[in-house]
């Protein structure tokens, strides 16, 4: 029975994807320089979104950065060389400001990090090169974790090939997320394991059924090409981004235009507390009757009005309101306490991201404080007694506040940390200071104010939807020893 449930996920991410050659179109790197390539649905929708990239530089100029490079560093011989250069060479990529310079560097950094079988780095080169180039990032990861097959524990490359997946499908990206699943597939039956059989097989039944509601959308988009108020084309496509694509910022408003009862009562629900709640009544009704994806997104969606309302409730109707929020943390929070077993999410810490920008006197993160110590090392977090690993220190100016953003494209449901005054704080902090998390620029948490050394809060969070993420720390006063810091952030999926 196993072998056969194996065999139907293979024959799906199969018939799905048929990837290029794992070799690279350019060159010797394991990325591939391909292009992003938009259409259809996005094509119609939002042309305006799409951010502007700086487009991959001539072969000429690549050559004469290629030449630079093996000039500067020669070919390193062993696995530690290896390393420490491409480690240089993402510095010396973010900080080169000539395009050839910086797109080579990047990519020369992601071959070595294949070659040295190191999946993090090599996956850092590639969300660097994204951050410039207009590149098929979901694309080079997936040469990535093909081009590592065999070369790398299967248990880590099936974690990271299942992460990818999704990230893939909530980009409507089927034929890369096929590639990720066939990686996936190969690796749980290396390691003879049956929950992550199941877990592939339950993978393949979500690609197949989102790309067949994807492929249900033609005839809604060339509709909409020629008559962009028709109102059932509308309806349908904005049930598609919002319901399982969770996109309510393009979605709601042709859910609008489409004539969709709950959509349109959100327009007249901005600042009627006892209306608010019925949006999130109303949501949550609609998704008891959905399937799981589209549950789990229109449940976010009445979180969101529950979390508008709770502030002036009372009574039953507050409790109703809150015991369902707190119903969807629960959910959310059950994926964080990871115990190792198969088949459970790994959690990702916030401070392990890119962050889009900050705004701090001082940021420390991945359990540094942002200070240094003599000789130019870095001082190390620590609270209550205890070093941090993980951890986002935000040191804000006087009468000022400091704050981090990070783009989470909506794939995330809660957001569980601490916040603090570290013990490192020579004294207590001049002024009280007040952490708070907006989400979508809406403020969806603020702790009591914090003042004395190691004094702390737990904050748990429900980020269902949320496309943007801000930590924000504000400091009223002095700023003297305000050593503020998240504390162990873990988002999860």
């Amino acid at each position: 029975m196993t072998q056969r449930l194996f065999l139907t996920a293979a024959v799906v991410f199969t018939l799905i994807s048929q990837p290029p050659s794992l070799r690279a179109q350019d060159d010797t790197s394991p990325i591939s320089p391909e292009t992003k390539k938009q259409g259809g649905l996005y094509e119609l929708l939002a042309p305006a979104d799409r951010e502007k990239k700086v487009p991959i530089p001539p072969r000429a100029e690549r050559e004469k950065a290629r030449e630079l490079i093996r000039e500067a560093f020669g070919r390193p011989d062993t696995a530690k060389e290896r390393a420490e250069l491409a480690q240089t060479l993402i510095k010396a990529g973010l900080d080169d400001k000539n395009p050839a310079n910086r797109y080579v560097a990047l990519r020369h950094a992601g071959e070595l990090a294949v070659e040295n079988a190191d999946l993090t780095v090599a996956i850092e080169a590639a969300d660097r090169l994204g951050e410039f180039f207009d590149v098929d990032v979901l694309a080079i990861k997936a040469s990535i974790v093909e081009r590592l097959f065999g070369k790398m524990s299967h248990r880590e490359l099936l974690k990271a090939a299942a992460s990818h997946f999704d990230e893939a499908l909530a980009a409507d990206r089927f034929k890369v997320a096929a590639r990720f699943g066939r990686v996936g597939y190969k690796a749980a039956k290396a390691l003879k394991d049956r929950r992550q059989i199941a877990a592939m097989r339950d993978l393949a039944a979500r690609l197949k059924e989102r790309k067949a509601a994807f492929d249900a959308l033609k005839g809604a988009i060339a509709t909409l090409k020629q008559k962009p108020d028709d109102a059932p084309a509308n309806l349908q496509i904005g049930k598609y981004l919002c319901f399982l694509r969770n996109d309510w910022k393009r979605g709601l408003p042709l859910l609008v235009k489409g004539g969709h009862a709950i959509a349109k009562r959100e327009l007249a629900a901005a600042g009627d507390p006892s209306a608010q709640k019925k949006v999130g009544d109303a949501w949550w009704d609609l998704a008891e009757k959905q399937p799981a994806d589209s549950k789990t997104h229109i449940k976010a969606r009445a979180v969101t009005w529950y979390r508008r309302a709770l502030p002036k409730l009372a009574g039953l109707s507050k409790k109703t309101a809150q015991r369902r929020v707190d119903d969807v943390l629960r959910e959310a929070a059950t994926v964080v306490r990871n115990d190792g077993k198969p088949g459970r999410k790994k959690p990702v810490y916030l401070d392990d991201l890119k962050e889009v920008s900050h705004e701090a006197s001082r940021l420390g993160k991945r359990g540094a404080t942002g200070f240094s110590k003599r000789k130019g090392n870095p001082q190390l977090c620590w609270f209550r007694g205890k070093r941090l690993t993980h951890a986002i220190s935000l040191h804000p100016a006087r009468k000022s506040t400091a704050n981090i953003i990070y783009n989470l494209e909506g794939r995330f449901s809660s957001l569980l940390t601490g916040v603090g005054i570290l013990d490192g704080a020579p004294n207590d902090a001049g002024s009280p200071l007040t952490f708070k998390v907006y989400g979508d620029g809406e403020l969806i948490w603020t702790s009591r104010p914090i003042q004395k050394k190691n004094d702390g809060q737990d904050c748990k969070v429900s980020i269902r939807g949320v496309r943007q993420l801000k930590l924000e720390v504000n400091c009223p006063g002095s700023n003297d020893c305000a050593w503020a810091a998240w504390i162990n952030p873990v988002i999860s999926k």
